[in-house]
């Protein structure tokens, strides 16, 4: 159903399409909900990073539907990950309690290179699902590594880390070119996602002819409130509607 709503040459879809397509949480399948022009859909995940925070990923088009997709989809004090468009953070955190952690990022994207690199100590490896990665190799000592963390049929999201007594050398931009030179190669749009303080990192992308998006993301691990109070004030959208096609009280 969501595949109607926002288009697959989104970026800021791209990530919530690679949960819900090839991670489904089986027994906890996307809610749609929609009150008229306002469309909205929530989805989770299993995150392998911490089992007792699933991911919840949420789109809407109207920043109204944020509390009945948290309430139609969420226990109250649970504890979860989410991973939502920057549009949705003030209204999102005002359902929730006990922020553990929290992220705001920039999210770039690249069409070509525009510098090269040389890439004679780089390694090509590869990952489970059809992904890859590159390391840069210092004296046969992994110095950095760049790797697909996900991706779909139209972009490919990189992760990259350095170790510490290599930072600041250039090794980071060798193995993010090599990498970023295959996935356009395959006809996708490298995605390449940064905390705003992430300064390093941002050097990085840019360096290599990575340009920002006009998506922001944030990321944090917070329990659902799901207060008395805030359930009667929340909106109650038309319709609820799990992708398996059966209605459901919002």
């Amino acid at each position: 159903m969501y595949d109607q709503l926002f288009p697959s040459n989104d970026v800021s879809t791209a990530l919530l399409r690679y949960h819900l397509h090839l991670k489904p949480s089986g027994n906890r399948p996307p809610i749609h909900v929609q009150d008229g022009d306002a469309q909205g859909v929530l989805g989770f995940a299993r995150n392998p990073l911490d089992p007792e925070a699933p991911l919840v990923l949420m789109l809407t088009n109207h920043l109204r539907l944020v509390p009945a997709l948290l309430q139609a989809a969420l226990l109250p004090s649970s504890r979860y990950t989410f991973i939502v468009n920057a549009d949705c953070r003030s209204t999102l955190k005002a359902h929730l309690r006990d922020i553990e952690y929290e992220r705001n990022c920039l999210v770039y994207t690249c069409d070509q290179l525009v510098t090269t690199r040389k890439l004679d100590e780089v390694k090509r490896y590869n990952l489970a699902d059809s992904r890859f990665g590159y390391t840069r190799l210092v004296d046969g000592v992994k110095a950095s590594d760049a790797r697909v963390n996900w991706l779909t049929e139209g972009f490919a999201e990189l992760g990259v880390h350095t170790k510490k007594e290599f930072r600041g050398r250039g090794y980071a931009k060798d193995a993010v070119a090599a990498l970023t030179s295959e996935i356009l190669a395959g006809g996708r749009k490298p995605v390449y996602v940064v905390g705003r303080k992430n300064l390093a990192s941002i050097a990085v992308c840019e360096a290599l002819g990575y340009t920002l998006s006009s998506y922001g993301e944030y990321e944090c691990v917070a329990r659902y409130a799901g207060s008395q109070r805030r359930q009667q004030q929340a909106f109650r959208p038309s319709k609820v509607i799990r992708s398996d096609g059966r209605k459901q009280q919002a």
